[in-house]
């Protein structure tokens, strides 16, 4: 009975040492399963990284390109603006050189010298004497 008693006991040790065992290698592979995740996690994290960075980098340099263009047509504007600028300060000096125009442009200062008020002055004296000399040719 003893010898029956021990060899149970025995059993039992055996059988919880197997037990034991069991979960620690059901734990060893549970943790190294979960290491592999988080590596992968990680590489994941690190991949979405690097794209987001690349991708950064791709519309900064798109936005380079635009700005080049746009600082390019800012020139040709100003280029075609200063060139009608320059068309029109020569056509008006073409159109003030024909001889109608010089005429019209006489007929307008003499308009606004006849305005000033001693002008005025002068072109009633000028009547007078007119009137005067038309009298005296009457007489």
């Amino acid at each position: 009975l003893q010898h029956l008693h021990h060899l149970r006991q025995v059993q039992q040790h055996h059988h919880h040492q197997q037990v034991q065992h069991h979960l620690h290698h059901h734990l060893v592979l549970q943790h190294l399963h979960h290491l592999r995740q988080v590596q992968q996690h990680h590489h994941h994290q690190q991949v979405q990284h690097h794209l987001h960075h690349h991708l950064v980098l791709q519309h900064l340099h798109h936005l380079q390109v635009q700005l080049r263009h746009l600082h390019h047509l800012a020139q040709q504007h100003h280029h075609l603006h200063q060139v009608q600028q320059h068309h029109r300060h020569h056509l008006v000096q073409q159109h003030h050189r024909h001889p109608q125009v010089q005429l019209h442009l006489h007929h307008h200062q003499a308009q606004q010298h006849h305005r000033h008020p001693q002008a005025q002055q002068h072109l009633h004296h000028h009547q007078v004497q007119q009137h005067h000399l038309h009298h005296q040719v009457q007489q």
